[in-house]
């Protein structure tokens, strides 16, 4: 339970930044690590946003933990596992289990092959220790994925890693994965972005100015980040009218949100009893 949370906001060099601390009476998870930040390095610099952290194993045995406490959480985690057990897949395990390592997914803007008609794509990376349930998982999923008759898997060997790629009649390779090395696997949507996973971004997000701008404030050692770059929102957003012609974003939005360079936001443990939230809105300079 929680003894006392506290927020504060306030204005500093890199922008708007707010800091909330909560202090706890017990460990919610007990001997909780910090994340490198190694998987950063897999993204470019064209990521429009980013998530990044890991021990999602981890979680998931306390978050299990405690729905056997409660009546209300336990049902519907049942029925999670009843619902993907009827795919062939487990839980616990197979969804999970596996997932003991760092972790990353980013949106990346890109206008090639299919992803022209809506200027990115996306990928999911994982370490594991656990590299044959990893690979269980990505089996059935391909399994899954066959079953569509439109659907096939195709191999190929992109700079030296053997890469699985899903194709659909008409429009070619719509999304693949493979293994980046013998504990890093990843899964990718849009052929260009399946290629880049591959390969390796010539210009990694974690040396771009814009991530260095944006998240360079934030403490560190953390638990991963939350990036958004706000300039490569707003250049997207621009990019297809479609966006803003439904009158969801209005001019004076997009206004407001040209302002902003970018958003920051991370998670940092200094002991099992004490969490710390950092965010940063940072603003770009008066001219």
């Amino acid at each position: 339970s929680t003894l006392f949370p506290y927020t504060t906001l306030f204005r500093s060099d890199a922008g708007v930044r707010m800091r909330a601390v909560t202090k706890l009476n017990s460990p919610v998870i007990e001997n909780i690590k910090p994340i490198p930040g190694k998987l950063l390095a897999r993204f470019p610099a064209e990521t429009i946003a980013l998530s990044s952290g890991g021990n999602v194993s981890q979680v998931w045995s306390y978050f299990v933990r405690q729905a056997e406490n409660e009546p209300t959480l336990m049902m519907g985690l049942d029925l999670m596992r009843q619902g993907l057990a009827s795919n062939g897949f487990d839980l616990d395990r197979e969804i999970f289990g596996w997932m003991d390592g760092e972790i990353a997914m980013g949106a990346i803007a890109s206008n090639e092959g299919l992803l022209g008609q809506i200027g990115m794509g996306g990928a999911l990376v994982w370490e594991t220790s656990d590299r044959s349930t990893a690979e269980s998982f990505f089996n059935k999923l391909d399994a899954i994925a066959s079953r569509e008759a439109q659907v096939t898997l195709t191999k190929a060997n992109i700079d030296g890693k053997q890469i699985t790629q899903w194709q659909m009649l008409g429009f070619g390779t719509f999304g693949g994965h493979g293994w980046l090395d013998d504990n890093t696997v990843f899964i990718a949507a849009g052929e260009p972005i399946v290629e880049l996973m591959a390969t390796g971004p010539s210009d990694p997000l974690n040396r771009s100015s814009s991530f260095k701008e944006i998240t360079g404030s934030l403490p560190e050692p953390n638990q991963g980040y939350f990036y958004l770059d706000m300039d490569l929102v707003v250049s997207w957003l621009e990019s297809y009218p479609y966006a803003t012609s439904s009158g969801y974003i209005s001019p004076d939005t997009l206004m407001v949100l040209n302002s902003i360079r970018g958003i920051g936001f991370t998670v940092v443990w200094p002991d099992d009893l004490t969490s710390e939230i950092e965010m940063v809105w940072a603003l770009k300079s008066l001219k």
